[in-house]
């Protein structure tokens, strides 16, 4: 994964500090798919620095990237922490995934 897309994954993560603490207070947990290696070494970051804001947010690694849409798609997972959009809509349209899988969690 290119710095680039590290930091918009870090960014996009980050802003759920924001949400609002009735949110938080609800225990607010987030279930994301990430590849093996450095994605999953930043979204670790990610989920150490979510935790001192009371959000948790789980890690399932998978060495697939194809099976991670399918799982959000699934509902089993709330995102991929690895997806580029055009990879992602040419997956949807491949696949016929519904608009869950294009809708933040």
């Amino acid at each position: 994964m290119g710095r680039r897309a590290a930091l918009r994954n870090l960014l996009v993560l980050a802003a759920g500090a924001l949400l609002p603490p009735i949110a938080r207070a609800r225990d607010l947990r987030i279930r994301i798919g990430v590849l093996p290696g450095p994605d999953a070494r930043v979204m670790k970051v990610v989920q150490e620095v979510a935790a001192k804001q009371h959000l948790s947010i789980e890690l399932f690694v998978q060495s697939d990237p194809a099976r991670l849409n399918a799982t959000v798609n699934a509902g089993a997972l709330d995102a991929n922490g690895c997806q580029d959009l055009p990879a992602l809509e040419a997956d949807i349209a491949a696949n016929e995934f519904h608009d869950s899988v294009r809708r933040p969690w």
